[in-house]
């Protein structure tokens, strides 16, 4: 099973894995004290402010990471909704 996680993360990058997997922590642990919407859309506006800030910092908006942000949110509303 090790082998199959190590491709994943080599085919989409550490980055886009951390992004997906910070967006999904913190909308689960927003989702523990607001609305699963709240908590999805408070997390999506981070992960945009995010690329924002590094827009505006000399970097670029990458949207590749606002999609693994989404499917972070989307996979935690989910488990929210179980």
């Amino acid at each position: 099973m090790r082998n199959y996680y190590q491709e994943v993360v080599k085919k989409v990058g550490t980055d886009k894995v951390a992004h997906f997997a910070v967006s999904a922590f913190l909308c689960l642990a927003i989702g523990r004290f607001l609305p699963f919407w709240a908590s999805a859309v408070i997390t999506l506006a981070l992960g945009i402010g995010k690329e924002v800030y590094d827009a505006k910092t000399g970097g670029k908006v990458d949207k590749k990471d606002i999609l693994a942000d989404a499917l972070g949110v989307l996979v935690a509303v989910a488990l929210l909704l179980i």
